[in-house]
């Protein structure tokens, strides 16, 4: 994916509000003093470069923002596509292997700039919008991804939601993908600049050796009970309650903070297997999840909660009803 923008235009288009301005603005002064030479020499005795200077210093301050303005409409979203394959060239193999994606990411972006956000806001909604393709095309390549691209996105994403546990609103809004301006700053503010970079490598990461995958071989699942005994050794020996696998699906009435922890705690139960089992179990559990009838993943009840239950159960019901047993004969 290419995006055929001139130089000059690339130039404009990277400078900030203030320059362009200026640079617009002066370009505005030159060329009507330049106009205004030819006439100029034939009325000697009238002020006419006065004049001209006058009347381009009125236009270089009304007139540059309206251009800027018509440029962006017109050229912006190459400029946008253009920067944004610059910082993430990844990005460009992507879209090589998925033209409808790229123009979609082209449509979106010449939509944002007809909304005439600000530069931030722009900025900041190209960006989520980045982040949703990445983490699109994350799951379609998961099945055909190596162990150790899954592995690694899984040992980042649970020390990441481990981190915000304490922010159960912005957790969910992470894992959701649901990022806008005022998101990433939160999110920013609380992980680091670099969180959304570091998080996209992961992902790209799972993409390319996908797409390097050109067999398109892929894993059979796991076997259920061969999973679910994985699982279980590994929420006990983190010392988890497996029971919390109930909140992962997003059904139920569960809390953020429920949600939240139910995710950090799953994903940082794989991160501690090993690169296959690991990426074997979680690729297994998402296509599972992904049939339209899915197994069942029983979860274990609360260790406390165990041993009354069972003893609850195993005492027979007593009917009041009944009349009491006659008395053996003697």
């Amino acid at each position: 994916m290419t995006e055929n923008l001139h130089p000059v235009l690339l130039f404009f288009f990277s400078l900030n509000e203030t320059m362009q301005s200026l640079l617009l603005g002066s370009l505005i002064v030159v060329g009507i003093l330049l106009i205004a030479l030819i006439p100029a020499r034939a009325a000697k005795k009238f002020p006419v470069m006065h004049l001209a200077l006058a009347l381009g210093l009125v236009l270089a301050f009304l007139l540059p923002q309206k251009i800027t303005r018509n440029l962006e409409t017109r050229y912006g979203h190459h400029f946008v596509v253009t920067s944004t394959l610059q910082q993430s060239p990844a990005l460009g193999a992507l879209f090589a292997a998925h033209p409808d994606a790229a123009e979609n990411f082209r449509q979106y972006a010449q939509d944002a700039i007809a909304q005439g956000l600000t530069r931030e806001a722009l900025s900041a909604q190209i960006a989520a919008e980045v982040s949703h393709i990445i983490s699109k095309y994350t799951e379609t390549y998961m099945p055909f991804a190596t162990d150790e691209a899954v592995y690694n996105n899984l040992k980042f994403s649970a020390e990441t939601l481990t981190k915000l546990k304490e922010n159960p609103a912005l957790c969910l809004i992470y894992t959701d993908n649901m990022m806008r301006e005022k998101e990433l700053d939160m999110l920013k503010e609380a992980l680091g600049d670099d969180i959304l970079t570091r998080a996209q490598s992961f992902k790209y990461a799972i993409i390319e050796s996908g797409l390097a995958n050109t067999a398109k071989t892929k894993e059979k699942p796991m076997a259920l009970e061969t999973l679910l005994d994985k699982l279980k050794a590994g929420y006990a020996a983190a010392g988890f309650n497996m029971a919390e696998l109930a909140a992962l699906d997003g059904s139920g009435n569960f809390s953020a903070a429920e949600s939240c922890n139910a995710q950090a705690n799953f994903l940082t139960v794989l991160s501690a297997m090993s690169p296959e089992d690991g990426a074997h179990i979680f690729r297994s559990i998402v296509e599972m999840s992904s049939l339209s009838q899915p197994p069942e993943i029983p979860a274990a009840a609360p260790p406390e909660e165990m041993p009354e239950k069972a003893a609850v159960e195993a005492a027979p019901v007593q009917d009041e009803t009944a009349p009491a047993p006659e008395a053996p004969a003697e």
